[in-house]
């Protein structure tokens, strides 16, 4: 398979192009441009929506004497997907990026994790972390409802869920000894709202799942 190949060349090439897909889509987010209006004073305009990502064009490129074709589309679940064939054995491989989780698949393994894109405006409100006992939290439930309630606010187990990824929960349940989990809260005020998220991340034996981005309410 495609990942077999990437593995023995002297590049790491599936973190580059994982890594590198990621990093397009980031760079392919709406970003805010700034301009002066004639007077002296700065004002922020909004680029134009990208084109979804599965409009892109498939391409072509030889990698080490090797042709590949690249084809580009979008899940049902939205999450942004290239599928890579190599013309001359046939085989082919997907890369897939989910935004919500911050991570990158290969073939549906685990390749690398994104930061999140934190907007300017977002402030750290400190660092905590605390341990989560395999033996109390051995259900993707306990995990998420151990993370809450010693967080605290009112977000529900649903979004913890869904922004870690019950599949990741339990990769970090599968292995032995107690997870430590490692956050930064943030705030974001528009009065008279304000809104919080947890920067979230989890590790074991040597190994980190994360960085996660959580909205966090209060």
């Amino acid at each position: 398979m495609l990942q077999d190949r990437l593995t023995e060349t002297s590049i790491n090439r599936r973190s580059f192009l994982a890594l590198g897909l990621a990093s397009a889509t980031a760079l392919a987010l709406p970003k805010p441009a700034y301009a002066e209006d004639g007077t002296g004073e700065t004002v922020v305009t909004t680029m134009p929506e990208p084109a979804p990502f599965g409009s892109r064009e498939p391409e072509t490129c030889a990698i080490d004497g090797v042709e590949y074709r690249f084809t580009y589309s979008t899940t049902d679940s939205g999450d942004n997907q290239t599928t890579i064939l190599n013309l001359s054995t046939g085989e082919s491989s997907a890369i897939v990026f989910s935004q919500n989780e911050g991570v990158v698949r290969i073939d549906g393994v685990v390749a690398g994790y994104i930061d999140p894109i934190m907007p300017a405006n977002w402030v750290s409100m400190g660092s905590s972390s605390f341990y989560i006992s395999k033996a109390a939290a051995f259900t993707v439930a306990a995990f998420a409802g151990a993370m809450i309630t010693v967080i605290g606010g009112s977000t529900p187990v649903t979004v913890v869920i869904a922004y870690v990824g019950a599949k990741i929960i339990e990769n970090i349940i599968e292995e032995a000894g107690d997870t430590k989990v490692s956050y930064t809260l943030y705030y974001e005020r528009y009065d008279p709202y304000v809104d919080y998220a947890a920067n979230t991340t989890f590790s074991k034996n040597g190994h980190s799942w994360g960085p996660y981005w959580i909205p966090w309410t209060f």
